[in-house]
């Protein structure tokens, strides 16, 4: 169990580095990747349960949304579009995403996007936004059951028409970074 500032620090510097081993690695080139892969993420699902790091992000996220703050807080939502090179098609994708987030898989982490979008062997087909939302428009889990994505990372609920277009950051895609500007 972590219990200083520091341990805490330390601990989330070495799940950084796995996520960013996670999810940069050549994972979909053969099977033996694949195995070697799935090693690393029990690992890192291991390391954050014995030292604690998963009840200390849920006491974070719990003690934001208790202090009812109005930051805003930036959330990063996976997506997918069949025509993926076409980047007008993008465009409609994410100014769709005023109207249309359910269903939608959105994470609390960037480390954790990243890894689910590149479980899939056609990344151009993938991409995910980042968009900037009240810390009160995130639903806390009211259930025991935690809402997670095939992978077992923790999927968040926004609040309805808590994402405005003045607010998505950008899109992040195989080609490159893309920012809104004057509605695309």
């Amino acid at each position: 169990m972590l219990q200083n500032e520091q341990e805490i620090q330390v601990a989330l510097e070495i799940k950084k580095i796995l996520d960013e081993g996670i999810a940069a690695g050549p994972w979909q080139a053969n099977l033996f990747l694949k195995g070697i892969k799935k090693k690393l993420e029990e690992l890192r699902d291991d390391f954050v349960t014995k030292v604690g790091l998963d009840r200390h992000h849920e006491q974070i996220t719990n003690d934001l949304l208790a202090a009812g703050s109005c930051e805003n807080t930036e959330v990063y939502i996976a997506l997918y579009q069949s025509q993926g090179g076409n980047m007008s098609k993008w465009q409609e994708v994410v100014v769709s995403l005023v109207n249309y987030t359910m269903g939608r898989p959105i994470y609390y982490n960037e480390a954790d996007v990243q890894a689910a979008i590149r479980l899939n062997d056609r990344n151009l087909n993938h991409a995910y936004a980042v968009v900037k939302v009240h810390s009160d428009a995130i639903l806390s889990d009211t259930t025991d059951l935690v809402r997670t994505d095939r992978e077992g990372r923790k999927l968040i609920s926004l609040r309805e028409a808590a994402i405005q277009l003045k607010n998505i950051v950008r899109l992040v895609h195989a080609t490159g970074q893309y920012k809104l500007v004057r509605n695309f």
